[in-house]
């Protein structure tokens, strides 16, 4: 419910990133491995979001689990 932390990317792509869930790429040597584990709740923002709307988002997918 709270940021634990915060960055800002000063890259500027001239192309889209590939946005890749499933697998971790190692940024140095490309080198790919799978990733082992669950993933839940998923959401992709183009910002950061502040604590209210963290806080919302984690008591609406509370709310529906309680159901």
């Amino acid at each position: 419910g709270q940021p634990v932390a915060s960055t800002t990317e000063p890259t500027s792509y001239i192309e889209s990133p590939v946005l890749c869930i499933g697998k971790l790429l190692h940024p140095a040597n490309r080198a790919e491995r799978p990733f082992h584990g669950q993933l839940d709740e998923v959401a992709v923002y183009k910002r950061a979001l502040s604590e209210d709307e963290i806080r919302a988002h984690f008591d609406l997918v509370n709310d529906a689990r309680r159901r």
